[in-house]
């Protein structure tokens, strides 16, 4: 969020990076339409005609992998190429330059230093053409073992998106664990050879790899288009997204704030929810301010609007096993305070309030009610606090998760001083940041490991979270099968 004032040029930066999104987007690499041939049939009914049309695989008798029972060769590709977290991404710039084998960066991404001796960014051909670019690899935001252990989002262990460093680089001492532990290849699944041995492998293996993983999209004008750049086939099998979604404002005169931009934030809400996504079922969405002019006057305006709309999308999605959504620090605040302040007692006419601790973390039912967790209770997440109805009388709903990127000293807002009489020790972090950043983020040089920071990631569709009762220490519970 910004407390500097606008460019007295600002409706006009505006209006000309639109121009030049909107001419990038037209040079996406969209499939064709219609598809002149498709490799394998589409299991889904009411397929296109090119699906239809393709070749069934046969099962290859002299091939001793083809006599294991499906089933198993199922999970024998599950354990090979599932079950992890997968970035896919598509970025608009130059292409990297060719990978250094010595690189101890992840993906042996070539980086260099930056104006700050503390940051190295991921270096770029300049002398080819900017233009649309895939890349995708495992996640190697956390440690390996985290990434079987990641369980409720509060406890202090594991950075969230925002931290995220993969595509500049990485953390280089997480990439030499990694590789410690399963070889130097460790930054890729390597499926690609296996999905171009033959047409019966691509089939059985292509299913698993969208199936099984948890994917990460954090390009908006890819996560836009993903219904022209992904076969309907494949989104129709995803289910597990981690999602990182720009909030945007409109330039509005007259006014000390930008409006938010609604019709952006209800567009990804609209494509998650809609026929491409049958079996979306783990969910976590991160609302990123950074392309966003957010005044401070705005805050209560901001916050009304985006929970309209998240209300709504979890009205119609409330087949989700696990749905969040995390939210900037001072929009979180101001909630997570209401959902732990109670009402004691009234004396004189005159409410008592008492400040429940609580995780950094609000369950929102469909309703608009909040609350959290009361401790003695353990954390229940991705399911609604253990203090709620449970079984049919459970109201459906979601988490509201905190981000917190501590850019600058935390200072607590003027709208929540109101809370300091019940206990309330609430506190938020005004960033001024840049209206339109670097499209290369510098890389830091983190330690991978920081008990003061907020850690949260999707559960893995494999995994379901178990936590330990007892204290609310910085701590990454076990996790169960």
């Amino acid at each position: 969020m910004s407390l500097s004032p606008r460019e007295p040029d600002a409706e006009e930066i505006e209006r000309n990076w639109n121009a030049i999104w909107e001419s990038r987007v037209k040079e996406l690499p969209l499939l064709p339409d219609p598809r002149p041939r498709a490799l394998t049939p589409d299991p889904f009914p009411n397929s296109d005609s090119a699906s239809k049309q393709a070749p069934r695989p046969l099962y290859q008798e002299s091939s001793s992998w083809f006599k294991v029972p499906p089933n198993i060769r199922r999970d024998i590709l599950r354990l090979a190429f599932g079950d992890t977290r997968l970035h896919m991404y598509m970025e608009y710039g130059y292409p990297d330059v060719p990978r250094e084998q010595e690189s101890k960066f992840h993906c042996k991404i070539v980086v260099g230093p930056g104006d700050d001796a503390k940051e190295e960014f991921r270096i770029v051909d300049k002398s080819q053409p900017t233009t649309w670019h895939w890349w995708g690899s495992r996640c190697h935001r956390f440690l390996p073992i985290s990434t079987k252990e990641i369980g409720p989002m509060t406890r202090k262990g594991l950075e969230g998106p925002w931290d995220d460093c993969c595509r500049d680089g990485g953390n280089h001492r997480l990439c030499k664990i990694w590789r410690m532990q399963e070889g130097p290849s460790a930054c890729h699944i390597g499926i690609m050879g296996w999905l171009l041995s033959c047409r019966q492998n691509y089939f059985e293996a292509i299913n698993v790899l969208y199936s099984t993983n948890t994917l990460i999209l954090n390009s908006s004008h890819m996560i836009t288009h993903l219904p022209q750049l992904i076969l309907p086939q494949r989104l129709k099998t995803i289910t597990s997204l981690e999602i990182t979604w720009p909030l945007e404002t409109k330039f509005t005169p007259d006014q000390s704030y930008d409006n938010l931009n609604q019709d952006h934030l209800e567009s990804i809400l609209c494509l998650l929810s809609s026929e491409w996504l049958v079996s979306l079922r783990h969910l976590y969405v991160f609302l990123d301010e950074d392309e966003a002019w957010l005044g401070r006057s705005g805050l209560d305006a901001y916050s009304d609007i985006i929970f309209d709309h998240l209300d709504s999308f979890a009205r119609r999605m409330t087949h989700l096993n696990e749905c969040a959504f995390a939210i900037p620090d001072y929009l979180f605040e101001s909630i997570h305070c209401g959902a732990t302040t109670v009402e004691v007692e009234e004396q004189g006419g005159v409410s008592m309030y008492s400040h429940n601790n609580s995780y950094q973390q609000v369950w929102r039912d469909i309703h608009g009610n909040m609350t959290a967790v009361q401790l003695p209770y353990v954390d229940s997440y991705p399911k609604a606090p253990y203090n709620l109805p449970q079984g049919d009388d459970q109201v459906p709903g979601y988490w509201v998760l905190e981000v917190n990127t501590h850019k600058v000293p935390h200072t607590p807002p003027p709208h929540l001083q109101i809370c300091s009489l019940g206990g309330c020790n609430g506190s938020s972090s005004y960033d001024q940041l840049e209206r339109f950043g670097s499209p290369l983020s510098p890389r830091s040089d983190l330690s991978g490991y920081s008990p003061a920071s907020p850690q949260y990631s999707p559960v893995s569709p494999r995994f379901n979270p178990r936590s330990r009762t007892g204290s609310n220490q910085p701590s990454v519970p076990e996790m169960g099968q």
